[in-house]
């Protein structure tokens, strides 16, 4: 299937009760099925995201590889409700339009799921995790890409076996924030040496929070969609 044809879908979006979008249906033939579910990262999830990867840029991190990992999409419009809290008309993203990063959703380029730009991906970012581990962590042994993706195959079929689809914001969060129980407590201690405290609240912790707070059964009706609101195109 040719990647235009693909690209020049429009995609209708829902908000999960998990606060993840994910694609409903698109215009035209896609690759993917989609009662399987695919998800797409919303934009207060890819602010966060690249923050998170903007601190490993330090161990090497090539920031030029997200625009080749990632088809963008713009809002067109809000649409009826139906079952679930909000649904969203999306477009693939020309560069033409006003938007900027902070609203646009994300679609990894997953055409290809053997050797794509998103495994690309994935496997840099593990093997700068693995660096960033070894570096902060007092291992026996240093740990090694193929431990590490062992472990990213185990937590993959274990949610799979309790039936909750693989978004792709909480695989790259996962990834990213992995960090062995046993070294937590001193990997805080060493980031509170260097980081201050910040009198306000950020829009990711705020973010962050509200997927907690879904995860633990607090109130999804808090949860509003003025943030996503754009004119018809």
């Amino acid at each position: 299937m040719a990647i235009a044809s693909i690209l020049n879908c429009d995609l209708t979006v829902r908000l999960g009760k998990d606060l993840n979008w994910w694609i409903e249906k698109a215009t035209g033939k896609i690759p993917w099925d989609l009662d399987e579910g695919i998800g797409i990262i919303d934009p207060r999830q890819m602010s966060h995201l690249l923050d998170m990867l903007d601190e490993l840029r330090e161990y090497g991190f090539r920031s030029d590889i997200i625009e080749s990992t990632f088809f963008k999409y713009s809002i067109v419009k809000e649409l009826p409700r139906q079952r679930t809290k909000g649904r969203l008309l999306l477009r693939r993203y020309s560069g033409r339009e006003k938007d900027t990063n902070e609203h646009l959703f994300w679609l990894p380029d997953i055409l290809d799921e053997e050797r794509g730009a998103y495994v690309d991906f994935i496997e840099h970012i593990v093997d700068i995790q693995v660096q960033v581990l070894n570096e902060v962590c007092d291992f026996v042994q240093p740990l090694t890409i193929n431990e590490f993706n062992e472990k990213i195959r185990r937590r993959n079929s274990m949610l799979a076996s309790e039936g909750y689809p693989k978004h792709f914001f909480n695989e790259l969060m996962a990834i990213i924030e992995d960090i062995p129980k046993s070294y937590e407590s001193h990997i805080e201690e060493r980031e509170e040496e260097f980081v201050e405290p910040e009198d306000e609240i950020t829009d990711e912790e705020r973010f962050i929070g509200e997927m907690e707070g879904a995860k633990n059964g607090a109130a999804f009706e808090d949860y509003e969609l003025a943030d996503w609101e754009s004119k018809p195109r």
